[in-house]
């Protein structure tokens, strides 16, 4: 199999001592299905091909679970930033607390949570619990003997967290608004947030696509709500410097509010100026489709203007839903 660079978080999340990912991620496999590792390898090289080459029939004799599984697996070799991004976030745990309580919202495959817990912190693992895909995953920690606490993320009740990790999450949810405020709401005072907002359009469905007028006025909207933004690459790292304003439900009611007010103004704002900088980018791409030949989609280019009043028309609708007019 193939070997590939590995980071520092990679190093942590790594099944085995070996050197090729891949290798790596069919022992992880074979242990959890319990299977040889010669069917391992065969099951992962088959997912890789269909889902980068788009060899569909490849999987055919697959279950959904299993190739769901496979998936996050081979995350760190089909998308190493996916677990490279994390070494930004190491060298601002060297300074927390060990016994601080992480929570790894919507925490999918649970490659983070593992390296949280490898780091020795007490992790909750949070997600929209799945029966059948949950135990494959619980089955990761105690393969790796980690202690870490497994709940839907609709039950994690009225708790805190010193740190919150929030990778490839918000860009697939429709109200924004109301899990961010759920997420600012769940922090102690001083406690950082770790989140890769990933506002763009996959073309395939996975991300809302109005999602994609966040882009500009994301970060406005946590810093309305008492986040002071200590880093933007590879990922956006937040600190709360907003008090308690009351027990964590009051707090999250009026989080919500407020991130409905300000996506409402901000979306029209860029709404605004997109639409006043349009004719000459539809001109630029009538200019460039002419001269190479290419059908450009004007679409793309309105797109700017139609995600922003989307944002616009939901948040003053939910406002006014709770003003009760």
């Amino acid at each position: 199999m193939h070997e590939l660079q590995q980071s520092e978080s990679w190093k942590l999340l790594a099944y085995s001592n070996s050197d090729d990912i891949l290798f790596d991620v069919a022992l992880e496999l074979k242990d959890i299905q319990d299977v040889s590792i010669d069917e391992s390898i065969t099951t992962v090289k088959k997912v890789i091909e269909s889902y980068h080459l788009k060899h569909q029939e490849s999987c055919a004799d697959l279950d959904r679970v299993t190739y769901e599984l496979v998936i996050h697996l081979t995350q760190p070799y089909r998308i190493p930033f996916m677990t490279s991004r994390m070494d930004a976030v190491l060298p601002l745990l060297r300074g927390c607390d060990s016994k601080s309580a992480i929570l790894d919202y919507g925490g999918g495959g649970g490659k983070d949570s593992i390296i949280y817990a490898k780091l020795g912190f007490a992790v909750t693992y949070s997600d929209l619990l799945n029966r059948e895909f949950t135990e494959l995953v619980t089955k990761r920690f105690k393969l790796r003997a980690l202690p870490v606490e497994c709940v839907d993320v609709r039950d994690i009740g009225p708790r805190r967290f010193d740190i919150i990790n929030c990778m490839d999450v918000v860009e697939h949810v429709y109200d924004v608004e109301r899990i961010t405020a759920d997420i600012v709401s769940r922090m102690t005072p001083g406690g950082l947030l770790f989140m890769y907002p990933s506002f763009c359009n996959s073309w395939n469905g996975d991300h809302v696509e109005k999602n994609c007028g966040y882009v500009g006025i994301y970060e406005a909207m946590l810093q309305a709500v008492g986040l002071r933004i200590i880093s933007r690459e590879p990922l956006l790292c937040c600190v709360r410097e907003r008090p308690f304003i009351g027990d964590l439900i009051y707090e999250r009611e009026v989080f919500q509010y407020e991130l409905y007010q300000i996506s409402k103004k901000l979306a029209m704002q860029t709404a605004r100026k997109s639409a006043f900088r349009l004719p000459v980018a539809l001109m630029k791409a009538h200019y460039i489709s002419c001269a190479s030949e290419q059908q450009l989609r004007y679409e793309q280019l309105l797109s700017p203007v139609i995600d922003c009043l989307a944002i616009w028309r939901l948040s003053s609708h939910r406002l006014c839903s709770r003003d009760g007019v």
